[in-house]
This record gives structure tokens, C-alpha cells and sequence, in this order.
């Protein structure tokens, strides 16, 4: 199958700000995504799964109790910011989330779209997330990880803009860059997967110039990356981020008191020894992940190996009530088809052959194995919900692979690439009322759960 060229100079193929298809597109994908996530945003009362942790550490901020938590303290504000809206309630506690997951499938969008220059890759993308279950299940309670995903994907769009500009904007961009992979890293850790995924790139383009390779992969505007100077690198992508991800915690360490103002170095050294000690001592209670897909239930019931997600082994159970015959129910659990169908994409696209491709599919893919692999080295016990900064790659995947099969001449290609679409929205469709918490008899929430234990060792959705 033949995949879209990339233009070989993005400056050149630059689309006018003005795209008022475009942006009417993306005003729609994002107008669903915010109804979906306030739609009875309230209606469960909290707290429900982690919830019972980080709005009312975001209080104990408010409170002027800054709390000992595993995760730096950035995502905690940003809940704490939708309380002092909203007050200490369900709507106070998942406003902020649902808000920065409504943007989500718009980044996305955007990435796609700033990337390629191609309207209908990027509405792709965005209708693609749109129709995801664990993304819509993560914005509509007050939990971390949307706010991660959001910070590094919009880290990439300002890096790629970085690269197509000259001048002080070039440096504007990628300062923005490196401030948005700093506030990633400052949800959570693994928000460095996103800063590692530039790095795979700017590695791949200086690895091509360096080894003068006889079949050079056509980078376009990846090939930018080589008139970045060394500086570049160290104030933008080095001294940006780490001094973002220290000074969010100022509040913290104030409150805390383990610093008082014109505290030394030596304070902040203490600091990081106490978090790593922390980790240490987590891991030291949870057994090692197998090689498998299988989990250890007695560390934790959803407890999942980074082999499991991309097959959607194990999804978690964040809410139930059984009133009568009357289920509600809240799973996170992703749409099933798209799950399988990106995963199919970053394998197929990892076979045909980086050298083979275009650079944009050597993204996706770099941006994937940067997110996911090091979840490889993690010995404790880790979650479905971990792989979301890898899906966003599986989606980009996804959505390039339709779009190659939607223009294609031969009807078969347009034919599956349609057939794939309907099938991925009448999947979301059935399976909404167990990400919006909708009452169902037992007998239809059994038709969602397609994998009970011991039907297939390894995967169990209950």
C-alpha cells in the first residue's frame, strides 16, 4: 500500500492560519469531546478509584498542608485550581481533568495536522481519540494522567513549529517546548517519555547525517533538527525543563517546610533522595513484573505487565453498583477494535521498514517504543492506564494508516479503511455505558466483558 508523501520542505507547505475548515473541524471534535466529559461529570459521588488520593491532596494544598505524595505536585494544582472554582465537591474535584481531556483529541489533531499538512489525517487522529474508552474515563474523574498526555503532546506541536521557524520565534517555540515537557515530567515521571521520543528523532536525523547511510531516510522537516546548535539542546530541552519541574515545587517544599526562603541547594538535593527512597520502597513491596501477559493478584488485582496493554489484557474496574438488576459500572477499558487495530498499525508500519517509509511513520513509531519500552526496566506493579502516552503514537498510526487506505485508488484498500472506521464507532457506541456509568441488566454488562478468566490465559476484564 502507498502511504502520503511527505513533503520533503514543511515551511514550503505551510497552510494559511486561516484554514477555516480546519478550524471548524477541530471546533467540532472538541465541542464532543467537552460534552462527553461534563455529561453528568457530578453524578457519581467521589471519590471514585484514585480519587480518594489526588483531590484531597489537592485540598491539603489549599489547606496549606502540602501532602507526602509518590508524584510531583503539578497535577495536584491543577485539581486544586478547579476546586477554588467550583468548591470541594464531585464537579470541583473533575473539572480540571475533564476540561485538559476535552483538548486531548484537538492536540492530537493538531499534531497530526502540524506534522503532515493534511486536513483529513488530522481529523482522523482527532475522531480516532474521540473515540476512545480509557481517555474518556480519565478525563471525567479527578486522576493525573490526562493532564500528562495533554503537556506532552502540545510539547511536540511547538517543537515541530520550533523547527520550521527562524529567528527569535524558533526560540520562543522551543522554549515553549521544553516549558511543556518540564510540566509533563511534573504530573508524573513517565511524562518523560514524551521528551525521550524528540530525542529518538533528533537521534535518528543525526545518526542518517553521521553515517552518510547509501539510503538515507527522507527526514523533511525532521532534517531541521541538525541546525539546532548545541545550546539549543542544553537551554531548551536541558535547563527549561528541569528548572520548570523545580520551581513547581516551591509551594510544596514552602508548606512542607523543608525549605525556607533562601534555602541552599543542599535542601533541594534532600528533597529528590526522599522521592527516590519513596519509589525504592514501593517497588520493594510489589513483586516483579512476569514476561508475560499474566498478573500477580496478590500485589494488586489489575496489577498488568507493559507486554499486556497493547492487546488490552487487562483493563481495570474504577466503579460499581448493583442496585437490583440495575449495574453501573466504570471500566477502563479502551474502544477494543481501535485498541487492536492501532496495535496492528505500529506493527505493520515497524515491518515495512523504517528506511522504506516517510518520516512522519518513523515518528509515530519512535514516539511508541519511547513511551512504552521503558515500562520494560519498571519492576513494581504498573497499569493499563501507564500505556496512554504510548497509545497517542498508536492512534497517530492508526489514523495515517486510514488515511493511506481512504484515498487509495484501489476500491479494496478504501473499502476496509471504511469498514474499520464504522466498526471503531459502533464499538464506542457499545461500549459507552460502561465508561459513562450507564445502567445496565447483568446480561448486557456480561456482552462487554469478552474475556472472563481462564478463557484465554492472560486476559481477564472483569
Amino acid at each position: 500500500m502507498a502511504f502520503p508523501t511527505l513533503r520533503q520542505s514543511s515551511m514550503s507547505a505551510r497552510r494559511s492560519p486561516r484554514d477555516r475548515v480546519l478550524q471548524l473541524g477541530m471546533l467540532a471534535i472538541w465541542i464532543v469531546a467537552l460534552a462527553l466529559r461534563l455529561w453528568h461529570l457530578g453524578e457519581l459521588e467521589p471519590p471514585v478509584f484514585d480519587e480518594v488520593y489526588f483531590p484531597k491532596f489537592a485540598e491539603a494544598y489549599l489547606d496549606g498542608t502540602a501532602p507526602y505524595d509518590a508524584h510531583p505536585p503539578l497535577g495536584k494544582y491543577l485539581i486544586a485550581s478547579g476546586i477554588v472554582a467550583l468548591g470541594r465537591n464531585a464537579w470541583g474535584y473533575r473539572i480540571a481533568t475533564a476540561i485538559a481531556g476535552s483538548l486531548i483529541p484537538v492536540a492530537v489533531a493538531g499534531l497530526a495536522y502540524k506534522i503532515s499538512y493534511r486536513r483529513r489525517f488530522a481529523w482522523w487522529a482527532g475522531g480516532l481519540m474521540l473515540c476512545d474508552g480509557l481517555f474518556l474515563v480519565e478525563s471525567r474523574l479527578g486522576l493525573l494522567n490526562t493532564f500528562l498526555v495533554l503537556f506532552g503532546v502540545v510539547a511536540q506541536i511547538y517543537a515541530i513549529a520550533a523547527l520550521e521557524a527562524r529567528g527569535a520565534r524558533r526560540g520562543l517555540l522551543l522554549g515553549g517546548a521544553g516549558l511543556l515537557l518540564g510540566a509533563s515530567a511534573s504530573v508524573k515521571w513517565n511524562g518523560l517519555g514524551f521528551a525521550l521520543a524528540l530525542a529518538g528523532m533528533a537521534a535518528l536525523a543525526w545518526s542518517h547525517a553521521l553515517l552518510r547511510l547509501k539510503s538515507p531516510l527522507p527526514l523533511g522537516i525532521w532534517g531541521q533538527v541538525r541546525s539546532l546548535r548545541w545550546k539549543h539542546y542544553l537551554v531548551y530541552f536541558g535547563f527549561l525543563p528541569a528548572g520548570f519541574y523545580l520551581l513547581q515545587w516551591l509551594p510544596h517544599l514552602l508548606q512542607q517546610g523543608i525549605i525556607q526562603p533562601g534555602s541552599g541547594w543542599r535542601d533541594w538535593v534532600q528533597l529528590g533522595r526522599r522521592l527516590l527512597q519513596l519509589h525504592a520502597s514501593l517497588m520493594g513491596l510489589h513483586t516483579s513484573a512476569t514476561a508475560g501477559v499474566g498478573v500477580d493478584e496478590l500485589v494488586h488485582p489489575y496489577c498488568s505487565t507493559w507486554l499486556s496493554w497493547p492487546v488490552l489484557a487487562r483493563p481495570m474496574g474504577y466503579f460499581f453498583q448493583a442496585d437490583g438488576n440495575i449495574w453501573r459500572d466504570v471500566h477502563a477499558i479502551g474502544n477494543p477494535v481501535e485498541w487492536w487495530l492501532a496495535t496492528a498499525a505500529v506493527v505493520g508500519l515497524a515491518v515495512w521498514g523504517l528506511a522504506r517509509l516517510q518520516a512522519i511513520p518513523a515518528y509515530w513509531l519512535v514516539g511508541y517504543a519511547a513511551n512504552l519500552l521503558p515500562w520494560a526496566l519498571v519492576s513494581r506493579c504498573v497499569f493499563i492506564y501507564h500505556y496512554m502516552s504510548a497509545y497517542v503514537f498508536g492512534i497517530l498510526a492508526l489514523a495515517w494508516v486510514m488515511d493511506a487506505s481512504i484515498g487509495h485508488p484501489k476500491p479494496i484498500w478504501r473499502w476496509l479503511g471504511w469498514s474499520a472506521a464504522i466498526a471503531i464507532v459502533a464499538c464506542a457506541l457499545f461500549f459507552s455505558p460502561i465508561w459513562l456509568a450507564l445502567p445496565l441488566s447483568p446480561e448486557q454488562f456480561y456482552r462487554r466483558i469478552w474475556f472472563v478468566p481462564d478463557r484465554i490465559p492472560g486476559f481477564n476484564w472483569l
